[in-house]
Parts: C-alpha cells; structure tokens; sequence
C-alpha cells in the first residue's frame, strides 16, 4: 500500500471512529511527532559525524554530486 492510500486509510478510520479516547490517543501522537527533532534522536557519534561533513565542505574538501554521480555510473555501467 503506498503513503496516499495508507492516509486515505487512516482518515476514513478517523471519521468513522465515536471513541474520543481514540482520538485523544492519535492527537498525542502528533504532538509528540511534532515536538520531536531527528538531530536529538542521532547518536552523539552521528552528530559529530555530520558536522565534520560540514566543515570539510567549508574547506572546499567535498566532491560535486556531478563527479560522484559520473564516477558511480562508470563503475556500475548505468547510463
């Protein structure tokens, strides 16, 4: 099932559900998705390794998405 019918699912359950404590349930869910930011749930580890990425890109130390790509289709064949 892809995204749009699993939310088409999900929202026709919503409306035909009369169980408040349901909803309260499916509100919270959003609340805490909203509130939750994915850099606080990496590992430290993750973290340090993301911004060493980024101050070698402000050396100039990074490779062109253009390089890696044509390289990456040389070595597997891929047009």
């Amino acid at each position: 099932m892809n995204i749009q019918a699993k939310k088409l699912e999900l929202v026709q359950r919503i409306l035909n559900t009369n169980k408040p404590s349901l909803l309260e349930k499916i509100d919270e869910i959003f609340k805490k998705e909203g509130e939750t930011d994915w850099w606080d749930e990496i590992s430290d580890e993750e973290r340090a390794s993301i911004k060493e990425g980024l101050y070698q890109l402000d050396r100039g130390e990074g490779i062109p998405h253009e390089k890696v790509m044509k390289e990456m289709k040389a070595k597997y064949g891929l047009k």
